[in-house]
């Protein structure tokens, strides 16, 4: 997205969301870094693959420092340290419980342009492009700029160029200066563009290496003239809306016409036109271009231009600032160089990235899921390679840099690239988290007055970085959601349906550290006094503390009418259930014996509203968490990457994030130190340990609200 330096220049790079292929699984961090001296690290192990994707904006952050307008810009972090600034003997490192944030070492991606980095040659005049403010026209000078085409994509992109004529603004034009004459070479005053050729209905259809249909959409309208191959991009890529709805594009004449009809009513805003004749010859002249594949623009303007909502940039940009020295200009060439040459920046394959309908995931998952699948995968620059997934209808989280909001985008291309062990940077936050990235990978940083970027190996120690807000948390779909499942009585199946509910997300959350779930044979005599054997499960929950139990006690009557008392067993109290609605419910779930290094939050979890993902984090704390001193609430598992996601869903809904390692155990911070008073009582609401949930709300005083 085009974003105004203090210089008044910009930069353009590649909109995408890229992986480092080779750098070591992190937990992306999501808060304030800080970026203190430490010694190098440890040379990463190999990773297989790794994956950026395109999105516009995807950022980091932490927690909101009192000089920033919260209410605006996401809550900012500070930097720690740089894993390449000279150590401080004097100074403590370590942070026992440090938060690691899923967005820190997720591709901090953005939708950039849909095309390769343009060469170093093209670095000053990418630069001097001015950068246009949503709903402006560009400078008078930009506009009569020539686009830069490259030929080997114009073959391809060309045939986009069509959209059904909207309804003209009505914008009366404000000359300023003598303005632009505009000279008809393919149309005639009075003549409907659209005549020009003639149109056919098409289907649209993308199918995978195995046969299967990847996209579809029917009954599209196309120029005649267009390739089938030239349908099957422009639908799929640069028709906006959800395919289905009334919003879905469907024409040709609707993607140019919102493109240019902007571009005009740009124009005659700004006074670029010398007169009303000029200006409709302008706009006639570029919608015969577009419509007859003579030029066609890059993927940002097909994304944004006179889409509502869409913020109406035209490149994919981000600043780097630059002094009036010339160690400071020949910096920014360095800097430029490596970004155009290597893309927005990298991330290890372990950094999580939110995917609508999947919750976080690894982004090397990502590139797994696609290069399985048998999509062409293309080659870059020797280093890097990419792989088309426009059409798979996969949305990221993204952030608006002016506002600070964040929004959904959609993901265009899954990115990998080798990096060497020297180019790799591991940035630490106050929080814990901590993100391995590429020395240039850009970050949002808070300076003060405003949001820059500003390079890895440019952070400093308390620059505060920028990330998720309420917004982002707001931009997630979330829907109330209901669990069928079968169970077998006597040979009689019985249809079972579930309400998801928090008293079931807490069920879920306490099972995953305190419950188990074994098979056994049972026997019983029939009427006729026949012993008959079945195979049957066994729930168990285990617990110390009988208020707990009660509480399981109570939620499972309620939900499966399914009753037993405590018992003591093993050493403890314990509660057994042998019910088929109950057992059946958690077999389906969770599966069936141990679940040590099995453990993954439910699908149902990541798309069920606030109240529901607090009372599973809950659960957790109830089972095999703890409150530490200062009101920090951490969990522990066997599992790394459960405790991950854990981390990654406590720092998505703005309580804590953040792993530690200590051998053979994984422990996530849920609840930070740093939580306000309003966070605390809301979770603690979901505790059903009376001693954890005292501990909590004792911390509240004092705390800001």
């Amino acid at each position: 997205m085009p974003e105004r330096s203090s210089n008044g220049k910009k930069s353009k790079a590649p909109a995408t969301l890229d992986l480092m292929a080779d750098a070591p699984a992190e937990m992306p961090p999501t808060r304030t870094p800080k970026v203190a001296p430490k010694a190098s690290a440890a040379p990463a192990p190999a990773d297989e693959h790794g994956a950026l994707f395109g999105g516009e904006d995807v950022d980091l952050s932490a927690r909101h420092p009192a000089d920033v307008p919260v209410g605006r810009f996401p809550a900012p972090s500070q930097v720690v340290e740089r894993d390449d600034a000279p150590t401080d003997p004097s100074e403590d490192q370590s942070d026992p419980f440090a938060e690691e944030d899923p967005f820190a070492d997720t591709p901090m991606a953005r939708m950039l342009a849909d095309e390769p980095p343009p060469l170093a040659a093209n670095m000053r005049a990418a630069r001097e492009r001015m950068a246009s403010p949503v709903g402006e026209p560009p400078a008078p000078e930009a506009a009569m700029e020539q686009p830069e085409v490259n030929p080997a994509e114009q073959k391809e992109e060309a045939p986009m160029a069509s959209v059904p004529a909207a309804p003209k603004p009505s914008v009366s034009a404000t000359k300023s200066a003598p303005g632009l004459n505009i000279a008809r070479r393919y149309t005639r005053p009075g003549e409907n563009v659209w005549d020009t050729c003639e149109w056919e209905l098409r289907t649209a259809q993308i199918v995978g290496s195995d046969g299967s249909v990847v996209f579809e959409q029917r009954g599209v309208e196309i120029p005649k003239g267009w390739s089938q191959l030239a349908t099957n991009v422009v639908v799929s890529k640069y028709f906006r809306g959800h395919v289905g709805t009334l919003e879905r594009e469907y024409r040709v004449k609707q993607l140019i016409g919102r493109v240019a009809d902007r571009i005009w009513e740009w124009g005659r805003q700004g006074g670029y036109f010398a007169s009303d004749e000029d200006a409709e010859a302008f706009h006639d002249e570029l919608r015969y271009i577009l419509l007859h594949q003579m030029a066609a623009f890059n993927s940002p303007v097909w994304f944004n231009l006179g889409w509502p909502g869409r913020k109406q940039a035209v490149s994919a940009c981000y600043i780097n600032e630059v002094d009036d020295t010339m160690e400071s200009i020949l910096d920014l060439y360095k800097t430029e160089g490596m970004l155009f040459k290597d893309g927005s920046g990298c991330t290890s394959g372990d950094a999580l990235v939110y995917v609508r309908d999947a919750g976080f995931l690894p982004i090397r998952n990502l590139y797994k899921k696609f290069f399985a699948e048998g999509r062409p995968v293309q080659e870059f620059d020797g280093k890097g390679r990419f792989i088309e997934v426009g059409d798979a209808g996969i949305y990221t989280l993204s952030v608006n840099p002016d506002t600070g909001e964040f929004g959904l985008d959609q993901v265009l291309r899954v990115w990998q690239y080798d990096l060497p062990q020297e180019d790799k940077l591991t940035v630490r936050l106050d929080t814990g988290a901590k993100a391995i990235v590429s020395r240039w990978h850009p970050f949002l940083v808070w300076d003060g007055e405003k949001i820059t970027h500003r390079r890895a190996d440019q952070l400093r120690r308390g620059d505060a970085v920028i990330g998720p807000n309420a917004t982002a948390q707001a931009a997630v779909p979330t829907r109330g959601m209901t669990f069928e499942y079968e169970t077998t009585y006597f040979g009689r199946k019985e249809s079972q349906t579930i309400v998801l509910d928090e008293d079931l997300a807490w069920l879920c959350g306490y099972f995953m550290g305190d419950g188990s779930l074994g098979a056994k044979q049972s026997r019983v005599k029939t009427s006729s006094g026949r012993l008959c054997t079945y195979d049957s499960l066994r729930l168990r929950f285990y617990d110390e503390t009988e208020d707990t139990l009660r509480r399981v006690q109570q939620v499972i009557a309620r939900i499966f009418g399914e009753h037993t008392e405590i018992i003591r067993g093993q050493g403890c109290p314990m509660l057994v259930y042998n019910g088929r609605r109950v057992t059946r419910f958690f077999g389906q779930l969770f599966g069936v014996g141990s679940k040590t290094y099995s453990l993954s939050i439910p699908a149902f979890v990541w798309n069920s509203p606030r109240a529901v993902q607090l009372a599973f984090l809950a659960g957790l704390i109830d089972s095999d968490g703890y409150i530490a001193e200062g009101g920090r609430a951490n969990y522990s598992s066997a599992s790394r990457e459960f405790a991950g996601q854990v981390a990654a869903l406590a720092s998505f809904l703005g309580l804590g994030g953040g792993t530690v390692e200590d051998r053979h155990v994984t422990t996530a911070t849920v609840l930070h130190h740093v939580a306000s008073t309003a966070q605390r009582r809301e979770f603690a609401a979901h505790l059903a340990h009376p001693e954890r949930r005292r501990k909590l709300l004792e911390t509240c005083s004092g705390k800001p609200q």
